[in-house]
């Protein structure tokens, strides 16, 4: 849940639970945005932004990114792979054959764009380290 940790949870739960979206205002006081422009001026403040950093010593700048993310790293992968869990839960029931005559007058069903978002996650370790396998190999 990296959202939860950027902005907060309350406001973090109030997007991921109403599915709303956040404009420029109240995303610059959640903290999601930190600077607004017109669109002429995109790609100079971008560029301008990037030779800050390449201004700064390579190794000071890995060093920060580093040190800014190590923690969040593992965290993160373990909360990814509970989050790959319970959507693969969620989606299994809507599978089943009476979940499929229910939401299907023929009968048939098609996934909808969530179900094939997650289709391709694996759910377990060994399907994961599977998966890692096949794609190394091709």
């Amino acid at each position: 849940m990296k959202l939860i940790d950027q902005i907060g949870y309350a406001a973090a739960m109030d997007l991921l639970l109403t599915g709303r979206f956040i404009g420029r205002r109240p995303g610059g006081k959640v903290g999601l945005v930190n600077e607004t422009c017109d669109p002429a001026e995109v790609w100079p403040r971008a560029l301008q932004r990037a030779e800050m950093i390449a201004a700064a010593s390579p190794h000071a700048v890995r060093a920060a990114k580093q040190a800014a993310l190590a923690e969040r790293s593992a965290r993160y992968a373990a909360q990814e792979a509970a989050e790959r869990r319970l959507a693969a839960d969620l989606w299994r029931p809507a599978m089943s054959g009476s979940a499929r005559r229910r939401f299907s007058p023929s009968g048939r069903r098609t996934m909808t764009t969530s179900e094939k978002n997650f289709a391709h996650y694996p759910t377990r370790c060994e399907d994961r380290a599977a998966t890692d396998k096949r794609s190394r190999s091709k």
